[in-house]
């Protein structure tokens, strides 16, 4: 529903559980550290909504990693 209120380029991306684990890069997955199951989950969620974005827009996946004031930015991108 969100994707249909954004104009492009845009690509939005819901998911509205975090049941299923999801596959991470090695450099996300050194960020979670000691972190509980459910912390896991939604780290997981977002970052399988931001790489399904990704994929929209014709871009390969990539680490989402935060960056200045813990913003979320796929790597090689700017935060601009």
């Amino acid at each position: 529903m969100l994707e249909q209120l954004l104009p492009p380029p845009v690509a939005a991306v819901e998911r509205f559980n975090d049941e299923h684990p999801v596959e991470l890069f090695p450099e996300e997955e050194a960020l979670l550290g000691n972190a509980v199951p459910k912390r896991r989950f939604e780290f997981g969620t977002a970052r399988w909504c931001a790489r399904e974005a990704m994929t929209r827009l014709g871009v390969e996946p990539a680490p989402v990693l935060p960056v200045q004031a813990r913003a979320a930015v796929a790597a090689g991108w700017s935060a601009a």
